[in-house]
Parts: C-alpha cells; sequence; structure tokens
C-alpha cells in the first residue's frame, strides 16, 4: 500500500491558516487556502518517486487522479506496476490487480493521526498538528516544511508552491527512517464538471436557447458539445468558455475541434482538454531551448518535455523564453529536483 497515493488526493478540503511570523510565510499560506477552498473538484497527472537509504534507486510510479469534495478520489497508477486506489469519503478501496486483491478500510482510520498524511487526506489541522516554515523563497516558488507538533519523529512534510497562482507542484513526505515520497502534480484541471454545470443552468434560463436540444458531456478528457444550430453552439461555446475562465481553467488548454453536422439537423463539437505536451509542439519546444545555447539538455518524455542543467539560471532563463513564446497550448512548469 502506498500511503502517499493518498495524501495528495484530499490537500484540497484542507483548512489551511496563516501562521504568525514572517509576511511570505503568512502570504504563502492565505494564497494556498483561497486557491484550495475555492476548488470542488481537480482532474491532474502525478509523477510519484519512492527513495530510501535502504533502496539502490529510486522507485518511480505515474498515473492520473480525480478528486472531488468532500474527501471522494481517484487514483490510477499505470503499468507496470498497476493499481486503483478509492475514497467515497468514508471507506479507501485499493486494487491490486497483479495480486488479484482488494484491500478496503475506513478512510479515518487509514491514516495514523498527527502525521503529515493526515494534514493532506484533510483529516488533521494545520494549525492544530504542524509547525509551518518558510524553508525556501525562491522567485516564483515558496517552499514550506510542516513538522507535527506532537511527535517530530512521525516524519515531516514540504510542500512547493507556486507564486503565481498558488498551485500546489509537490509534496515531498520524509519519515523517519529516511524514506522520502515525493509527489509532483501536472495538467491539474479544476472545477470543469462545476463550470458545464454552470453553463447548462444558464442555458437553461436563456430564452435564445430554449426548447433547443442543447448539451455539454463529459467523457474523460472531451468535452461534447451539441445545439440546435452552428450559431446556437457557437453562443454555447462562448458560454462555456466564460465558466472555464471563471473558474481558472486556462483557456488554451481547450483544443477545439471542427462544427460538425449533429443529428436531427444540429449541430456537434468536440472539444479535448489538453493533457501534456502534443508531439509537435513538444518538438518545437525543443528546437526553441537548444536554439539558446544555454548550458542545458532538453529531451522529450511522453508527454513533457524534460529540461536539465546545472545552474539554476540557465533553467529559469528557459522557463522565461517559453512564456514568451506563443506557443498556442497552455504550459506548466514543474521543479523535479533541485
Amino acid at each position: 500500500m502506498r500511503p502517499t497515493t493518498l495524501a495528495i488526493a484530499i490537500v484540497l478540503a484542507v483548512r489551511v491558516l496563516p501562521v504568525a511570523g514572517a509576511e511570505p510565510l503568512a502570504e504563502a499560506l492565505h494564497r494556498l487556502q483561497a486557491r484550495y477552498e475555492a476548488t470542488r473538484t481537480m482532474t491532474a497527472d502525478f509523477r510519484q518517486v519512492v527513495e530510501s537509504p535502504a533502496l539502490a534507486g529510486g522507485i518511480e510510479s505515474a498515473g492520473t487522479l480525480a478528486f472531488e469534495k468532500p474527501n471522494r478520489m481517484r487514483w490510477d497508477y499505470k503499468p507496470p506496476d498497476p493499481q486503483l486506489v478509492v475514497g467515497d469519503g468514508e471507506t479507501l478501496w485499493i486494487y491490486q490487480p497483479d495480486d488479484h486483491q482488494v484491500i478496503k478500510a475506513p478512510l479515518t482510520e487509514a491514516f495514523r493521526a498527527n502525521t503529515p498524511v493526515t494534514f493532506l487526506a484533510g483529516l488533521g489541522r494545520l494549525e492544530r498538528d504542524f509547525a509551518a516554515s518558510l524553508e525556501e523563497d525562491r522567485p516564483e516558488r515558496w517552499v514550506l516544511r510542516l513538522v507535527p507538533h506532537r511527535d517530530k519523529g512521525l516524519g515531516s512534510l514540504v510542500l512547493v508552491v507556486r507564486k503565481t497562482d498558488a498551485t500546489l507542484e509537490e509534496a515531498r513526505i520524509t519519515d523517519p527512517l529516511g524514506t522520502t515520497t515525493r509527489l509532483l502534480l501536472a495538467n491539474e484541471r479544476r472545477n470543469v464538471p462545476l463550470a458545464i454545470q454552470q453553463t447548462l443552468r444558464e442555458v437553461g434560463q436563456r430564452f435564445d436557447f430554449r426548447n433547443t436540444p442543447t448539451e455539454v458531456r463529459r467523457e474523460d478528457h472531451t468535452l461534447h458539445l451539441r445545439s440546435a444550430d452552428e450559431f446556437k453552439l457557437r453562443a454555447l461555446n462562448e458560454l462555456l468558455q466564460e465558466k472555464l475562465a471563471r473558474r481558472q481553467v486556462p483557456l488554451r488548454a481547450l483544443q477545439a475541434g471542427p462544427i460538425e453536422p449533429g443529428p436531427a439537423g444540429t449541430a456537434k463539437q468536440q472539444i479535448v482538454l489538453q493533457q501534456g505536451i502534443p508531439v509537435e509542439k513538444a518538438r518545437e519546444i525543443v528546437k526553441l531551448v537548444k536554439e539558446t545555447k544555454l548550458k542545458v539538455q532538453v529531451a522529450i518524455q511522453a508527454d513533457q518535455v524534460r529540461v536539465t542543467g546545472k545552474k539554476r539560471d540557465d533553467l529559469q532563463a528557459v522557463i522565461r523564453l517559453l512564456r514568451e513564446q506563443d506557443l498556442g497550448i497552455a504550459l506548466q512548469f514543474t521543479n523535479f529536483r533541485d
């Protein structure tokens, strides 16, 4: 059983209070709280690395997660070590297909009290259980450390928070034996179902959509739009984008397909929520980075582009370069190793 599989999913439900002390620390905690209190649902890709003094090398795994308040989650681990973890708010289910077994436990008993995991699971409270400190104040990120008040031997938790929008990019949990589990999040999508609900609610109240076969459906990472004709479909698309933008879903992450004829004379369209970097864009990014002549290495890894270098200044220069480019897609930058 992977304890950190359960850890990050419920961080969105945690109430994080500003801690007296340095202003950057109070600001970081306050903004993290504000962002995740406004989050009702979330999907993301994750990458997990476990490193231990007893292991010759790190153990890596990856997959996707989905979260919905309160305390509902789903973690899908990809092969070669597939695993499915589902929480319905009360019960935790862990399906391990290679072992042909299912583990079931009450969610509240799945964690020990007052550990870093209980904080991330929403079962503990920061102000009661942890002392928070600002480990680093980087130009673009805060690094926060949480240590249990009651028993510092239980371990510690480090959160890497992006300053621009208070997104949680990474969590590192270290246990008393020195085993560190790092969880990195990418392609985060918040509140998409809520934006769809708000769109359909407004459609039901608007005269121009009255008595029309207008709908928005979501299947995995694809949105299916349909309405009476092309004009109404375009109006539906604009309304949906407005609701998504208000919920801080980047519009550059929407890849709209062509408008096509639908059943019974209607018009339909598919919109794909970008997951990772398309291969053509990845090649374009590699070319841009190589043209800088910076002392960095760049490589395409699945649906990501990984840039490595010895100097942080070089890596930050690459980030600035890519942010200045009009690549037509939403980019997220994750610091995998510092």
